[in-house]
């Protein structure tokens, strides 16, 4: 179970845009934060869990909810009724994390996203309900205790650290927000999260040392290149731990990293990374038909780099299998929001939408 995807899912175009209506703010923006702010907010929570009593905490501001909210939501966002709900997420998030974790997150966000520190202190008080409200349902799903809910969001650390922007992961660096899911935040990546071994850095600096290389080859300016970083570590991370499912001793022998895959004549990592980039760079500039049809070119090179990992899939060496399903996980967290918003377009997603249908089934397929 994967709950950002969850999450994710839920907030379909339709209510990212009541969503942006309730805080003024504009839908692409707010489909950016939101697909950062999810897996923050569970992130924190994960620290949170680990507290004494921690898992009874999150229980008791479950309780706090309406009990009807996540049937009700459309109904919610959009109207009078986001200004209460952002109301009861803001107080439930200053009790459990403290007052100064909204203006760090709000501040982290309107950096990431460009909505501003205003209109993010409003998304998260929203998105913090839908969060706990979703967990609630698992854990009423599943009979879970305080005990029982602080194991269900441990289990979760690999799927945020694979939904994380590394961009927006660097705006929180120092706060300590997430050190109970990702780690220590520095050089704008991800690294291990605290009880993680010397293994897991290891790894960590060994694939960044790869993507380094790639960047090189891949296109896109500096800024690429340290979303790259981020990116590759991240699913060296999440790769790491979810193929070993516990912390290994610091006497344990250190994991290789994934290498740099190739088949044949065709770099299959720097492939990937190239299309990443320019889907990134043209999905945000997308806002009505003649942008669209700026954007198309991009798009379908994109998808025709996919085509080609896609075709020699069966003839990639089995060690390189899950260093492309990592990837592959990481940019369908990151890309999601970013799709989403553009196809919500109404002028726009008629002439992107077979293109972008296309290339999320094939980043779906690599990432299983």
């Amino acid at each position: 179970m994967n709950l950002v995807s969850i999450i994710m899912q839920m907030l379909t175009p339709e209510l990212i845009g009541k969503l942006a209506t309730g805080i003024g703010g504009d839908k692409s923006l707010v489909g950016k934060a939101a697909g950062a702010l999810i897996p923050s907010i569970l992130g924190s929570l994960v620290g949170v869990s680990a507290q004494p009593n921690g898992g009874s905490l999150i229980t008791n501001a479950i309780t706090k909810l309406d009990p009807g909210l996540m049937g009700n939501l459309g109904s919610v966002l959009g109207g009078a009724g986001q200004g209460a709900l952002a109301t009861t997420g803001t107080n439930i998030l200053g009790s459990l994390l403290g007052n100064s974790a909204l203006g760090q997150l709000a501040g982290a966000a309107g950096k990431f996203s460009g909505l501003g520190d205003a209109a993010s202190k409003g998304l998260i008080g929203a998105l913090v309900p839908v969060v706990l409200g979703t967990l609630g349902q698992q854990q009423k799903r599943d009979n879970l205790d305080g005990s029982g809910l602080t194991r269900l969001l441990a289990d979760q650390r690999s799927n945020i650290q694979a939904a994380m922007p590394a961009d927006f992961a660097k705006h929180l660096s120092g706060t300590g927000l997430l050190d109970g899911a990702m780690g220590t935040m520095t050089s704008g990546a991800a690294k291990a999260a605290a009880s993680s071994t010397s293994s897991v850095s290891s790894a960590a600096k060994s694939v960044s040392s790869t993507a380094a290389r790639t960047a090189e080859a891949a296109e896109g300016g500096s800024n690429w290149l340290y979303w790259l970083l981020g990116l590759v570590a991240l699913a060296a991370i999440a790769w790491f731990l979810a193929g070993r499912g516990t912390p290994v001793a610091p006497t344990a022998p250190a994991m290789t990293a994934p290498a740099m895959i190739k088949v044949g004549d065709l770099d299959v990592t720097g492939t990937f990374n190239g299309a990443i980039s320019k889907l990134t760079t043209a999905l945000p500039t997308i806002k009505d038909e003649a942008t669209a049809k700026a954007a198309l070119p991009s798009l379908t090179d994109a998808q025709g780099a996919f085509d080609k990992i896609a075709g020699v899939a069966g003839q990639i060496p089995a060690e390189g299998k899950p260093a492309l399903q990592g990837l592959a996980k990481t940019a369908l967290a990151t890309l999601g929001p970013m799709v989403t918003a553009a196809l919500a377009n109404s002028a726009a997603g008629p002439i992107i939408k077979p293109v972008l249908d296309a290339i999320m089934a094939k980043l779906d397929a690599m990432s299983k």
